[in-house]
């Protein structure tokens, strides 16, 4: 494989190593990474946050980012899927973030059980550290449980990730109503949708060059992520979907 990627990478732009969590892996990711270089793509790999402790040495090795898949934005909701304690792991990762900020890229899922106003109070905070965020929507297996996020509960967090990494907003802004739903972002309408007119807001969201597509949907739509620019109908028809009081 990496052979043919030397010779022939075709329309790959990116090699992301999805890693799992496993006593060898300090000793394991230097070689696999060595390997991978040779084949002069950008490199990104992905780790457990328990697996935090490795990032340092490895974005010394030439990693442009490294991906830490917290996936959970609450400690309850954190408990019940990622089985470990946000109060042991979320300060080890604040640290990670203060140091090495648009290097590391954090990933939430949405759908999990968390409101939209404490989500994004950990997008929040991911971003004031100079993180950066990749959102993922729940999507249950095959004849798995629960059920991907409601569209327009989405189709705002996407917005609120978006406009708050380029700097447009912060919560402070936004306002919710008291079951924890984004109603606003203090824009004016005219300013929100000049704003997400371009759709980059409801792109794939995460390492450059990196779109997943059908990572999260079925190709039948909806699209949560779209893998590719949006036609301007797109655009228009995602920023109607954020149901928002204007």
């Amino acid at each position: 494989m990496v052979r043919r990627l030397r010779e022939q990478p075709g329309p790959l732009r990116r090699i992301c190593l999805q890693t799992g969590w496993h006593d060898s892996a300090a000793a394991v990711l230097p070689l696999c990474i060595a390997a991978l270089q040779t084949t002069r793509l950008p490199l990104s790999l992905t780790l457990h946050p328990a697996q935090v402790p490795l990032v340092d040495a490895l974005l010394a090795l030439g990693l442009d980012h490294v991906g830490i898949g917290l996936d959970a934005a609450t400690p309850a909701t954190y408990a019940q899927h990622k089985q470990r304690e946000w109060a042991a792991d979320w300060p080890r990762l604040a640290a990670a973030l203060d140091r090495h900020g648009p290097r590391l890229e954090i990933h939430l899922i949405f759908g999990l059980g968390d409101r939209e106003q404490d989500f994004l109070a950990t997008v929040e905070a991911i971003l004031q550290r100079g993180g950066l965020v990749a959102l993922f929507a729940f999507t249950p297996a095959a004849n798995g449980q629960g059920c991907p996020p409601e569209l327009g509960a989405w189709r705002r967090v996407q917005a609120f990730r978006h406009l708050r990494q380029t700097g447009v907003i912060t919560l402070t802004q936004c306002r919710f109503d008291q079951r924890g739903r984004l109603r606003s972002f203090g824009l004016s309408p005219e300013e929100l949708h000049e704003r997400l007119a371009d759709g980059l807001a409801f792109q794939t969201s995460g390492c450059p060059d990196c779109n997943r597509p059908f990572y999260n949907e079925r190709p039948g739509g909806p699209l949560f992520n779209f893998p590719r620019a949006l036609t301007r109908e797109e655009a228009r028809q995602a920023i109607a979907e954020l149901d928002l009081d204007l």
